[in-house]
């Protein structure tokens, strides 16, 4: 059995503060872990800490491809990448603690509200499971 971090989101901003200190690398990180989903078979990963980038990319106001301004849309860019990673990182015996992924360009946080998983979590009143 191996524990979930008491704060995912703090483990996450010293595991990035260490790799700038030893490595001089600017990245983004994130603690995944694997969940199952309602009205869905199998596992996958999930975001559970985030530090160093926007978890949650808010493209209201923007437009698509035809121009058309997007009204509801946001993207849960960190689940999106734990859910890859957690393909690569494997369910039982690959032992692929790591998965580095590139060429993703993430908005930086603007406000302490915008940082670590908070964004994601829907609100009391929207959460259907709650």
């Amino acid at each position: 059995m191996l524990l979930l971090p008491i704060d995912p989101d703090k483990s996450a901003a010293n595991l990035r503060s260490t790799l700038m200190q030893r490595h001089g690398v600017n990245v983004g990180v994130i603690i995944n872990d694997s969940i199952g989903r309602a009205w869905r078979n199998g596992s996958m990963g999930l975001a559970i800490g985030v530090s160093g980038f926007t978890a949650l990319e808010d493209y209201i106001g923007a437009t698509d491809i035809y121009g058309r301004e997007l009204m509801v849309t946001e993207v849960a860019a960190a689940d999106e990448m734990a859910s890859g990673a957690s393909l690569v990182m494997g369910q039982t015996s690959e032992k692929t603690p790591v998965v580095l992924v590139r060429g993703y360009q993430p908005s930086e946080p603007e406000d302490a509200a915008r940082v670590g998983v908070k964004p994601l979590i829907r609100e009391k009143q929207m959460d259907l499971f709650r």
